[in-house]
């Protein structure tokens, strides 16, 4: 009996070493498949547009609530809504005053081809960091469907303002602080460890009240957006000459930060 339970055991610890050396390669795999694809991103393989010819672009912006709201609709007022078009208006969910403010933007605009798309919270004040687990993977997997497949799912080419436009190609995704922005980004970015194709582009603009340090949500998403923009030079000043950052940069597994002055 005690040599059949010995055996049995030898079996079991066998078979977990196979599933520990198993996943201890996929990681490896996934790790390696995850550094090629950054750097193939910044390395600036893939512009945005494949011709000099100008074409609408399919935009979504992130309206992350209060003040990240209010920045994001003063940045958005310059944007020529004939080019960007049509436009997606991500909200949390029961963001009412966020729907409100895009619908004044709009109404100003000579051009309203717009939709809302309300996402779950990835986490809710006071909410536990257990439970919010397994709120924020909700959050990604809505995320994901809506923004990066159900879209590319459109027939292709389609017309819009008289260009030929083919919607998997030429999406353009803006996004500037608040944490819902995390979710967002996974969600945009992961579908790249796939198809090694950067679409839609990834645009992250740190928030006015960033002066001398980023946010936690700029620290996270730094390497997997194609563009990112601070609105503060000594902002910018101080991350280049951050060491991290500046080895980072030298194996381009991050994206130059740019400045170009206050941009709300």
């Amino acid at each position: 009996m005690s040599a059949y339970c010995a055996h049995r055991m030898t079996m079991s610890l066998g078979l977990i070493g196979q599933l520990c050396g198993l996943l201890f390669i996929l990681s490896v795999v996934f790790f390696l498949r995850l550094v090629h694809v950054i750097r193939l991103i910044h390395q600036g393989r893939s512009p945005l547009h494949s011709s000099g010819q100008p074409q609408t672009c399919r935009l979504t912006v992130l309206l992350g609530s209060g003040g990240h709201t209010g920045e994001m609709i003063r940045l958005l007022s310059d944007l020529p809504f004939n080019r960007y078009t049509p436009r997606t208006y991500v909200i949390s969910s029961a963001d009412v005053l966020s729907m409100s403010k895009a619908i004044e933007l709009e109404r100003t605009k000579p051009v309203g081809q717009y939709t809302f798309l309300e996402i779950p919270r990835a986490r809710r004040v006071n909410q536990s960091f257990l439970t919010s687990i397994f709120t924020t993977i909700n959050s990604l997997l809505v995320c994901l469907w809506c923004i990066s497949i159900k879209p590319n799912r459109l027939p292709s080419p389609v017309k819009l303002q008289g260009s030929k436009v083919q919607p998997a190609d030429l999406g353009v995704v803006i996004l500037n602080g608040p944490g819902s922005s995390v979710p967002i980004a996974l969600s945009v970015f992961l579908p790249r460890l796939i198809t090694g194709k950067p679409i839609p582009r990834l645009i992250y603009v740190e928030s006015l009240a960033r002066i001398k340090r980023l946010s936690l949500t700029g620290i996270l998403l730094l390497p997997f957006v194609d563009h990112f923009i601070v609105q503060w030079e000594v902002l910018q000043t101080e991350i280049h000459q951050s060491k991290l950052y500046q080895i980072l940069h030298r194996f381009n597994l991050v994206p130059p930060v740019t400045f170009d002055g206050w941009m709300v």
